[in-house]
C-alpha cells in the first residue's frame, strides 16, 4: 500500500535537511509520496521533483502559506499538479527577502528588550527563508541558560513584545491566491487553531483539512473526518517534519496518508 507524508520542511524554510537528505530520509521511512511544503517558499521544489525521480519517490509540489484570520496565524497548504506557477515563485522570492528582514529586526528587538546575545552571522547564514525557529535556536546557542521552549513561550510567541508577524495576508486572500494559481488548498493542523472555528475557515473555499496530525487528541481526527465527509472535502496527513531545529514537531512519517484517503487526494489533485 502506498504511503504519503504531505507536510514537511527543508532548509529552504525552517527545516534542517537539504532536499536530497530529506528525500533520502523519506526513502528510509518507506514513503512513496511526499510533498515539500516550505513556509512561503518553493525554492527547493524542482530539485526535489528531479531527485525524487532518481530514487523513486513521487514529489507533490507544495507550499505552506502563512496567513492570518481574527488575529491568529493560519497556515494553509497549497498542492499543485505539476510545476509551481510563476506567480507563486515570484511570491516565494518576495517572502524570502521579507522573512529574512523580519528575523533580523526581531533579533534586534530581542537584544534591546531582553539583552540577549545574538550571533548575526550564524543567524543569517541559512540559504533559505529564515524563520522564528532559526532565531529561537540562535538565542539558545548564544544564551545557553535559556531553553528553546522557554524562549518561544516567554519571548517569541505571538503577542509578545518584540514579536513581528510573518504575514499580513488574510486567509481568504491566501486561499484565493492559491486557487487562482491552480492549487488545491488544505487547512494545515486545524487542531492547533485557538481563536478560529474550523467551520468558519472552510467556508473560504478550501478543499480539505489536515485531519491526521501528530498533535491530534483522541477524537480530533474523527471530528475532522466527519466535517470533510459532510462537505465532500479531502483529508490529508502530515508529520510537519522540521528536523532537530524545532523541538515541537514529530519525526518524518509519524503519521501517513494511505488507502482511500490517499486515492481521494490524488484524484482531487489530478495526479495518477
Amino acid at each position: 500500500m502506498l504511503r504519503a507524508d504531505l507536510h514537511m520542511h527543508s532548509v529552504y524554510s525552517d527545516g534542517t535537511l537539504t532536499i536530497k537528505k530529506l528525500l533520502d530520509y523519506a526513502k528510509s521511512k518507506r514513503l512513496d509520496i511526499i510533498a515539500i511544503t516550505d513556509h512561503d517558499s518553493t525554492e527547493g521544489v524542482n530539485e526535489a521533483i528531479e531527485y525524487g525521480k532518481e530514487i523513486n519517490i513521487k514529489v507533490i509540489p507544495g507550499i505552506d502559506l502563512s496567513t492570518e484570520h481574527n488575529g491568529e496565524s493560519v497556515h494553509i497548504l497549497g498542492y499543485f499538479t505539476n510545476e509551481i506557477p510563476q506567480a507563486i515563485k515570484d511570491f516565494s522570492r518576495q517572502q524570502h527577502k521579507f522573512r529574512r528582514e523580519r528575523i533580523y529586526n526581531m533579533a534586534k528587538n530581542m537584544e534591546t528588550l531582553y539583552g540577549f546575545k545574538i550571533n548575526y552571522e550564524r543567524l543569517m547564514k541559512p540559504i533559505g527563508t529564515i524563520t522564528r525557529a532559526h532565531l529561537i535556536r540562535e538565542i539558545a546557542l548564544s544564551n545557553p541558560e535559556y531553553e528553546k521552549e522557554t524562549i518561544f513561550k516567554n519571548y517569541l510567541r505571538e503577542g509578545c513584545p518584540g514579536y513581528i508577524s510573518s504575514t499580513k495576508l488574510q486567509t481568504a486572500d491566501g486561499v484565493k491566491f492559491l486557487k487562482e494559481n491552480g492549487a488545491i488548498v488544505v487547512i494545515a493542523h486545524p487542531v492547533l487553531l485557538k481563536k478560529n472555528d474550523v467551520l468558519e475557515l472552510i467556508n473560504e473555499n478550501v478543499d480539505g483539512l489536515e485531519a491526521i496530525y501528530p498533535k491530534n487528541k483522541a477524537m480530533d481526527e474523527k471530528l475532522f473526518r466527519e466535517i470533510c465527509a459532510k462537505r465532500g472535502m479531502i483529508i490529508t496527513a502530515g508529520s510537519d517534519y522540521h528536523g532537530i531545529i524545532d523541538y515541537s514537531h514529530e519525526d518524518l512519517a509519524y503519521n501517513v496518508l494511505e488507502g482511500k484517503d490517499l486515492t481521494n487526494f490524488l484524484n482531487r489533485l489530478g495526479v495518477k
